[in-house]
This record gives structure tokens, C-alpha cells and sequence, in this order.
């Protein structure tokens, strides 16, 4: 069944959600990068940002405690700005450097 007939209380988007989650809380107890860009077709899906983000936070118990992702999760667990099409938009950019790298 296709993700994009189901209802947004399905159960699968609890257990999307749930891994999707459980990354975003291993990136940032491996790295804690500056912010957490999450995208694809699955994204579309609005209700999952706001059950990751909660999610999260709620696997790191208070672990970390850097006000950038206490605070301000929804800043720091953010949507792609490119959406899918970030794969063309990226190898657009790497042929332009390419080419200026050139002349």
C-alpha cells in the first residue's frame, strides 16, 4: 500500500517515526552537528516532524543538554529545503564548481 494513501494515524508513522527518532538521537550523540536535515519522499508527511523531534528528545532523557536542541528542537531537526529534489540541485552545483574550476 502505497505511503501516501494511508491515514496520518496509521500506525506506521508511529514506528517511522520511531526509527527516524532513534537516528536523529544517535547523530547527535555521535557528532552533534549543528543541525539535523532530514529529507525525501516520505517527508511529506508533515505530522513526522513534530513526533521525531518529540521522539527524540524524549530517547535523550536529558542526556544532552545543549539549549539548541532542548529548546529549540524545531530548529535543530529541520525539514530539507530542497526536498527531493536535493540530489539534482546538488550535482547541478557540483558540475557549476566544476566548470568555474576550469576557465
Amino acid at each position: 500500500r502505497a505511503s501516501e494513501t494511508l491515514p496520518d494515524d496509521h500506525e506506521v508513522w508511529h514506528y517511522v517515526s520511531h526509527y527516524l527518532a532513534h537516528l536523529c538521537a544517535s547523530i547527535i550523540l555521535l557528532t552533534c552537528p549543528e543541525v539535523i536535515v532530514l529529507g525525501g519522499g516520505v517527508f511529506k508527511r508533515k505530522i513526522l516532524f513534530p513526533a521525531i523531534r518529540n521522539k527524540t528528545l524524549e530517547i535523550l532523557s536529558g542526556y544532552i543538554s545543549l539549549e539548541k536542541i532542548t529548546e529549540r528542537i524545531d530548529e535543530y531537526i529541520v525539514p530539507a529545503h530542497f526536498t527531493n529534489t536535493a540530489g539534482v540541485v546538488g550535482s547541478l552545483q557540483v558540475a557549476q564548481l566544476a566548470i568555474k574550476s576550469k576557465m
